[in-house]
């Protein structure tokens, strides 16, 4: 590797370019900390949804535990009545309300699924990134003390 191009550089030119150099190094790595700063932020708002989502979840699953313990009732309360006339018609509309209260909370449960797991694709993609921004703020670390040691 033949360094003539540097033996005509006035030592001003060297100076200048290291002072360059160096308020580049500065200016990335203050956009990198910015970034870093943002990601933790958006990170942290994405955990807080998770967060939120599952137990958004968990109350739904409760609660169609609930219904499903309630519809079981309301079966066993149509079986035991001497009355199956009268009550057939009540019953039938109450499980029909049921059930389409539990499709309601099932499709609920699905869109909040998928909602968990977009969360988690973004967090995934969120975090690669972060990883590509640090490798890049360590090669221009490693560029920059290269730099330095081959001028000092």
């Amino acid at each position: 590797m033949s360094f003539s191009h540097v033996d005509q550089l006035d030592p001003v030119d060297l100076t200048k370019a290291m002072a360059q150099n160096t308020q580049l190094h500065h200016t990335i790595y203050s956009k990198n900390q910015k970034d870093l700063e943002a990601f933790q932020a958006k990170t942290q708002v994405l955990k807080d949804n998770v967060a939120v989502g599952i137990w958004t979840l968990q109350t739904f699953r409760s609660e169609d535990t609930q219904v499903q313990s309630t519809l079981e009732s309301l079966e066993t309360q149509l079986r035991s009545t001497l009355d199956m006339e009268v009550l057939e018609g009540t019953v039938a509309d109450t499980l029909s309300q049921y059930r389409g209260m539990l499709r309601g909370y099932l499709s609920q449960v699905s869109t909040l699924e998928d909602q968990l797991v977009q969360l988690r694709l973004n967090l995934d993609l969120q975090d690669y990134e972060y990883k590509k921004l640090l490798d890049t703020n360590i090669h221009l670390e490693l560029e920059v003390a290269e730099y330095k040691r081959l001028q000092g």
